[in-house]
């Protein structure tokens, strides 16, 4: 099953390559051929193999960002009618395998309970609380957003661990910038709407509650710049 698998996301990967429209069109008939190769293990374990369905959904979010908002918005429609579809908590396990942070933070603005948090990297990081210790692991683990969010958000990286990781990671920070912004967005829009002040004042609020100063500001540029794609339902 494995093989046939691996089969179909090679020609999905082939053809958002050389067709990105196309691929997206077909998205919804590549994971159906994907679940059926699985329908007595899903049937046992929730939902489809996330080790499947991922690698052809990360073939278009590795072009996410650039797509247009239309495009991108039947991208995320795409993958919302798969997830709707699955046991919340076994959504998250196919969300944490994603690799870009403004197509997660698009699913998290539209369903905010598919978030499916930070444990595994706030653990590496107490693990690791000298950089010389997280040099150690691995550089697919250290490159993703996943890893930068959790280096820039609450306590768990230490100082000198975060100025380690800016030097050497700092582009998997830029990225996970898009996701920060939405974390701000989300909790200033709610923290308002219950009196607790007006909407930026409620974001800078956020901001200095969960992240780095250091990133304050690009983080506000992105706020300002509003990317993200909400839809009405």
């Amino acid at each position: 099953m494995y093989g046939q698998a691996g089969d179909v996301i090679a020609e999905f990967a082939a053809l958002a390559e050389t067709d990105l429209p196309a691929a997206i069109g077909q998205l919804p008939d590549f994971i159906a051929r994907i679940r059926r190769l699985n329908q007595c293990p899903e049937a046992m374990c929730g939902g489809p193999n996330p080790d499947w369905v991922m690698p052809i959904v990360n073939a278009i979010g590795d072009s996410y960002a650039g797509l247009d908002a239309a495009t991108r918005e039947a991208f995320l429609r795409h993958c919302l009618r798969l997830f709707d579809g699955l046991n919340c908590i076994y959504v998250r396990l196919h969300v944490v395998r994603m690799l870009d942070a403004l197509l997660v933070a698009d699913i998290t603005m539209n369903r905010p309970n598919y978030w499916p948090g930070l444990e595994r990297e706030c653990e590496l990081l107490k693990r690791c609380p000298t950089s010389e210790l997280l040099a150690q692991e691995s550089t697919e683990c250290l490159t993703t957003f996943w890893m930068a969010l959790a280096v820039i958000w609450g306590d768990a990286a230490t100082l000198p661990v975060r100025r380690w990781y800016y030097q050497h990671y700092g582009e998997s920070v830029t990225r996970a910038l898009d996701y920060a912004a939405s974390v701000v967005v989300l909790s200033g829009e709610r923290r308002s709407s219950g009196g607790e002040g007006d909407f930026e004042t409620c974001v800078q609020g956020s901001l200095d509650r969960n992240f780095d100063p250091a990133w304050h500001v690009q983080i506000w540029e992105r706020v300002r710049a509003n990317p993200w794609i909400r839809l009405d339902s």
